[in-house]
């Protein structure tokens, strides 16, 4: 089994690429695990802000803005400022509750604002053991604890571009035929 992992510049269509991935995958029948669950981080309706929130929820639920889900906080000038204690409580329960109920686990992103959240990283790694399939993404750039999910013998790294990104979902989606 392997687990893909997308990788590339910032705005290329990462996200999209998993979503589209999805749409092509064979959705389950109502006796079966749900198709697909875990995080997926994202920014609110003010993104484009220079002052804002990065949050974290579930992959197949809607988007939600409020403190509990929020994992990180950019303000300009300034590095931005995780939040390792919601990444370890938040990111694990989401992960923990994937391998449970779905037949894929999807990790969109993981990045250097968990290298302080070291409950959030064994359960990433410790799901990369197991056997149901992951599809995520790793941050471009960052280093540390990511270079293990890199370099981790079960994963395929596919880097996203514009010239490829149309393409990936077909190739990603027969390679993970569910």
């Amino acid at each position: 089994m392997t687990h893909i992992f997308l990788t590339g510049d910032i705005r290329t269509g990462k996200s999209t690429v998993i979503r589209k991935t999805l749409l092509l995958l064979k959705p389950l029948d109502h006796a079966r695990k749900p198709l697909f669950s875990g995080f997926c981080t994202y920014f609110g309706p003010d993104r484009t802000n220079p002052d804002r929130f990065l949050y974290l929820n579930d992959a197949s639920s809607p988007p939600v803005y409020d403190e509990q889900h929020a994992v990180a906080r950019f303000i300009k000038g300034r590095a931005p400022e995780a939040f390792p204690g919601r990444f370890d409580a938040l990111g694990v329960k989401l992960i923990s509750e994937a391998r449970k109920n779905a037949r894929l686990i999807i990790m969109d992103e993981c990045g250097g604002l968990e290298r302080e959240a070291f409950a959030f990283q064994n359960e990433v790694i410790g799901t990369l053991e197991g056997g149901i399939p992951v599809l995520g993404v790793v941050k471009a750039g960052s280093a540390g604890w990511t270079d293990k999910i890199r370099r981790h013998p079960k994963v395929r790294l596919l880097t996203v571009d514009r010239a490829n990104r149309d393409v990936l979902p077909l190739l990603i989606a027969d390679i993970m035929r569910l």
